[in-house]
């Protein structure tokens, strides 16, 4: 099976995924691209590895990027980081115009949002884009309950438990 993953950035604990996903799975080949090298700290991951790639700093580039890999497939599942970022929005939407298989992972709790326009915008949009990925992945419970409340079926969501390797980051 051959994977394209869209990430924000290259924390180490993607990285690590990746690695460990391609240790206990060598015939499935994953390509990792990146928004940013840096959004939430500065990272000092290099990505010499095969298949990881930083997309180019401008956002139109990097769009053109990922609508001709999108657009060309090459790969049989799309995996995205959630849909915050621009560009994860777009990749959702490209995947689904082109016919792509797409699975989209979420840390997303319910918000205590007051009345008002947000909460009725979201109501509206949130059904409809979260109807397009064949599979989603909350980060536990609460977010299970995130996309339950938008209507998704229980059918397309499976808990992927998001764990930090402890025992590495103590050594």
């Amino acid at each position: 099976m051959r994977v394209l993953m869209v990430y924000i950035e290259p924390a180490p604990y993607i990285l690590d995924l990746i690695r460990e996903m391609r240790r206990c799975h060598p015939d499935l080949e994953l390509r990792a691209r990146f928004i940013t090298a840096r959004a939430s700290q500065p990272w000092a991951s290099d990505l010499d590895e095969e298949g990881l790639e930083l997309l180019p700093a401008r956002g139109f580039s990097a769009l053109k990027q990922l609508f001709a890999e999108i657009r060309e497939g090459g790969f049989d599942w799309l995996h995205l980081a959630g849909w915050g970022h621009p560009l994860l929005l777009a990749s959702l939407l490209l995947g689904a115009l082109f016919g792509r298989r797409i699975s989209m992972e979420s840390d997303t709790q319910l918000p205590f949002e007051r009345e008002g326009w947000k909460k009725w915008l979201k109501a509206l949009v949130y059904p409809r884009l979260f109807a397009l990925p064949d599979m989603l992945l909350p980060g536990g419970t609460r977010q299970m309950r995130y996309f339950r409340h938008y209507g998704v079926p229980e059918a397309k969501i499976r808990i992927a438990r998001m764990t930090v390797d402890v025992e590495r980051i103590a050594g």
